[in-house]
């Protein structure tokens, strides 16, 4: 069994200035609240062993911010890894992905950072579970085998939606 957390890119910048939708960063509000969650995943022992991001800028920037939390506490961290496949990804497309990713490998725990709605969809088809993903939100998902994600939907087992974490809840 492994814990799939599946977060929602923080707030972006809408009056960033950037040149496309790809290259918008987060806001202020977007940075506090990535660090927020970080923290919390952080001293809950919540570190993954793999960290994907969409290539987005803002995606990327959360899954960052994140990842430096749990450093900062003292926790080592993995490489995170860009995937452009994560970006306006059918949901198919998303756990092909992260399949792929998994491959050969054993984690405990990986972090995906991507964008609505794929987001709540996945955690959807994976669980069942129709939930609001607000930006910075962190569902954490138990999957009884990775290999899971890759077989069809009809011949996939249920997992287990084992949290949804908001950062505006964590004040």
């Amino acid at each position: 069994m492994f814990e799939l957390m599946i977060m929602r890119h923080a707030k972006s910048d809408w009056d960033a200035g950037s040149a496309n939708d790809h290259e918008r960063p987060l806001s202020k509000r977007g940075s506090r609240a990535a660090q927020k969650m970080g923290d919390f995943l952080a001293k809950a022992g919540r570190v993954p062993d793999i960290a994907l991001s969409s290539t987005a800028m803002r995606a990327h920037s959360t899954a960052q911010t994140v990842l430096r939390s749990a450093a900062a506490a003292g926790h080592e961290v993995p490489k995170l890894s860009k995937h452009s496949e994560l970006y306006g990804a059918s949901v198919d497309e998303w756990l092909l992905c992260v399949s792929s990713a998994l491959f050969q490998r054993e984690p405990t725990r990986v972090l995906v950072a991507g964008h609505e709605p794929t987001c709540s969809s996945v955690l959807r088809v994976l669980t069942g579970t129709n939930a609001r993903f607000p930006t910075g939100t962190v569902a954490t998902v138990r999957v009884e085998d990775p290999r899971q994600l890759a077989v069809p939907e009809s011949h996939r087992a249920p997992c287990l939606l084992e949290a949804l974490v908001i950062p505006r809840l964590l004040d």
